[in-house]
């Protein structure tokens, strides 16, 4: 609601704070504040999102904040996506998500790695990991095809 009635700079410190707040506030609290913020004000939301990649991934908004700058494809953010990806359990983050959002061709081999790391028992967990991970692969492959056929078309425009 607060996003949709526009930018409220009385109450823009206040949604700071309560990113910021070492307190437990109401579930999802603090990610709903983060998300006014980037609707209200891109630049201060970008900023507190990367003091929580740098506060590091004990930071309960640390997925998040990625995730916010991985839709924007915030380059300065890039490398903590990666760090997420080679970890020991890469479906318990976001990190499919956000390869997927920069779609790099060379995430790719990242994503066809994380195939061999998911490590549920449970068959029907592991179908939905496993048909993720593909559909991050097809759609990095697509949207870098069409990214070259759009550079192949302005090249040949006299």
């Amino acid at each position: 609601i607060l996003a949709r009635r526009g930018q409220d700079s009385a109450k823009q410190p206040q949604l700071v704070n309560i990113v910021k707040s070492k307190f437990i506030l109401f579930p999802h609290a603090k990610s709903s504040a983060l998300g006014v913020l980037y609707a209200w004000d891109e630049q201060t939301a970008i900023d507190l999102s990367m003091e929580i990649l740098h506060a590091g991934n004990k930071n309960p908004l640390y997925d998040d904040a990625l995730m916010h700058l991985a839709r924007r494809k915030y380059e300065p953010a890039y490398p903590y996506v990666l760090e997420l990806a080679q970890g020991p359990d890469p479906m318990a983050t976001a990190a499919v998500t956000c390869l997927q959002d920069y779609a790099k061709p060379e995430a790719i081999p990242i994503l066809e790695e994380m195939l061999t790391k998911i490590r549920t028992h449970d068959k029907f967990i592991k179908q939905i990991d496993r048909r993720r991970i593909l559909e991050a692969i097809e759609t990095i492959k697509k949207q870098n095809i069409a990214h070259m056929q759009s550079l192949q078309g302005a090249s040949s425009v006299p």
